[in-house]
């Protein structure tokens, strides 16, 4: 893109290694003009996926089962495959596993947990399931801290067409951006995992320059 005068209009999927799924990567700064830069976030859509989904056979074997489940779902119902916990003011991680696998989840939706091992436990119930949606916030400690954005996002619409979701997360990032104190509202903690085993890249890298 450096030099030329087109823009793009960019999905960008970042794969990244189990201990590293919680990094904030829309935050990530790019330059833009000389001494001035913005969120990744902010310019392009970004979601992260799973490194060891990709190489890992075992943990795409999993991930595709889902993936296959998800799509006999009528559409009304995959709202209710989403697991909240959101909702609740206390959750034992430790059991995430055992009630995404008797539910038939197909995603998760969050606040981070604060703790290491409860972050540890919620990504290896994920892993584990083959889930290959889950949607966070990195923070409680917002202005607009309403359950409706949550409910937009993880609509019948925005679950079936997953192109959709995406865009519609990117928005709200935006208007975070765009508000006085984006610290402190919604789009600027929300993050997501989307792991779509149609779209994944050539297994063998590409040498430099091509």
């Amino acid at each position: 893109m450096r030099g030329s005068p087109k823009t793009y209009d960019l999905v960008i999927e970042l794969f990244l290694p189990f201990d590293y799924l919680a990094e904030s990567v829309d935050l990530w700064l790019i330059p833009r003009l000389p001494r001035r830069k913005r969120q990744l976030g902010r310019e392009y859509r970004v979601i992260v996926r799973s490194y060891e989904r990709l190489f890992d056979a075992y943990y795409a074997d999993k991930l595709e089962g889902v993936w296959k489940l998800m799509k006999v779902f009528k559409e009304d119902s995959l709202p209710t495959r989403i697991k909240r916990l959101e909702q609740e003011k206390s959750y034992c991680y430790s059991g995430l596993e055992q009630e995404l696998t008797e539910q038939q989840t197909i995603g998760l939706s969050c606040f981070l947990p604060d703790s290491d091992v409860e972050r540890e436990d919620l990504f290896f119930a994920l892993y584990e399931t083959g889930v290959p949606l889950a949607l966070w916030l990195r923070s409680r400690d917002l202005e607009n801290d309403d359950m409706s954005h949550f409910d937009h996002l993880l609509c019948a619409k925005c679950l079936l067409d997953h192109n959709h979701l995406i865009d519609q997360l990117w928005l709200k990032r935006k208007a975070a951006y765009g508000s006085p104190n984006p610290p402190k509202q919604w789009g600027y903690h929300a993050a997501m995992l989307l792991d779509n085993p149609e779209r994944n890249p050539p297994l063998n890298p590409l040498r430099f320059g091509q």
